[in-house]
């Protein structure tokens, strides 16, 4: 998991590294996969990670992942925000539930309906600017157990990033 305030560059390094990588990469924001029907959710969110086995080895992104991710003890407001009452059977905790299953599948040569066989990797990435929001069951191990603060540049840092995008 990458987190880290607003603006500090966590999506634009992911990508930078994703696609130096030379891995097919599907990326999606969190909020993208809330459909407005019941189960569309979680199809939404299968579908993702079947797609990612299908061009394996690959990298699998997702920005904004506390909106998909949301700690259960912050999904009652964070549920009814996505068609939910809160409860145990809120959209984000369906939603929640299967990313959790999903992930639990990717190191399993054969999850997710393809035939026993080699492993191909799919490597994880979550981008948060809320990392205390995030679901601790998410940062287990064997699912986004690294965890990469990128803080605000200082304020050298910052002048070299205009020295590099004022050349020329």
């Amino acid at each position: 998991e990458t987190g880290g305030p607003p603006g500090n560059g966590k999506t634009l390094l992911v990508s930078t590294l994703a696609s130096s990588s030379g891995w097919p990469t599907l990326s999606v924001k969190g909020s993208q996969l809330f459909g407005a029907y019941v189960g569309e959710t979680e199809a939404a969110i299968r579908d993702l990670f079947r797609r990612a086995r299908e061009v394996a080895p690959s990298i699998l992104l997702f920005d904004e992942l506390d909106a998909l991710g949301a700690s259960r003890g912050e999904v009652g407001s964070s549920s009814e925000a996505h068609g939910g009452g809160g409860g145990g059977s809120s959209v984000a905790e369906r939603a929640l539930s299967t990313l959790l299953n999903e992930m639990d599948g990717v190191g399993v040569a054969g999850a997710g309906g393809r035939e026993a066989g080699p492993c191909r990797p799919i490597f994880l990435i979550g981008i948060t600017n809320r990392p205390g929001m995030v679901d601790a069951a998410l940062l287990r191990p064997g699912r986004l157990e690294q965890l990469l603060h990128v803080p605000h540049p200082t304020t050298t840092e910052r002048e070299q990033v205009l020295r590099v995008h004022t050349r020329g």
